[in-house]
């Protein structure tokens, strides 16, 4: 350990990572940049890599893409549509045949669900192959492997290639959604 004022700066040897078990649940990785701990020191935490994440680092799809699953997810998570929720039952559903005049961030939840409700329309609806697999994992967080051997397509089992293949399509569909 070497000391630099009031700071304490580590060797590699003495940094501890997480477990190995943890490493069997997905990838982890250190964060570039060092970043001010709670103390005020120097720290590099680790981080989890989501799904977009990871196939942007192997190529299988492009930053636009993998911005227009974020913007999706985001939507998602403002409109409170994920599991943890009751639904409303007073709210009438609306459906839109663009969501160009849509700001879900000027309108509140409301518009998060209307841009939600747009976008899935464009997949195709819930019920069509792009529209589940984005629902369940940008939307809900599943993982792919999970969604694709749980849930699939119309209660389907799908392998995780085919499961793969579908989320790259509907990011390819969001991303030109969203104008990306």
């Amino acid at each position: 350990m070497v000391g630099q004022g009031n700071r304490r700066v580590k060797d590699e040897k003495e940094i501890v990572g997480p477990t190995p078990r943890r490493f069997g649940h997905g990838q982890v990785m250190r964060l570039e940049r060092p970043i001010a701990d709670a103390q005020g020191g120097i720290g590099r935490p680790w981080q989890t890599l989501d799904t977009l994440a990871r196939m942007e680092r192997q190529g299988s799809i492009t930053a636009p893409m993998r911005t227009a699953g974020n913007r999706f997810h985001d939507n998602f998570r403002l409109a409170s549509l994920d599991p943890l929720f009751a639904g409303d039952p007073t709210r009438i559903p609306v459906q839109l045949k663009s969501c160009a005049a849509v700001r879900p961030h000027d309108w509140g939840n409301e518009g998060a669900r209307l841009s939600v409700v747009s976008a899935l329309d464009a997949l195709g609806g819930l019920h069509s192959p792009g529209g589940a697999c984005a629902w369940h994992v940008l939307g809900c967080e599943t993982t792919l492997e999970k969604w694709a051997l749980t849930s699939g397509w119309a209660n389907r089992r799908i392998t995780r290639d085919m499961a793969a293949g579908i989320l790259v399509s509907a990011l390819g569909i969001l991303k030109a959604h969203y104008g990306l």
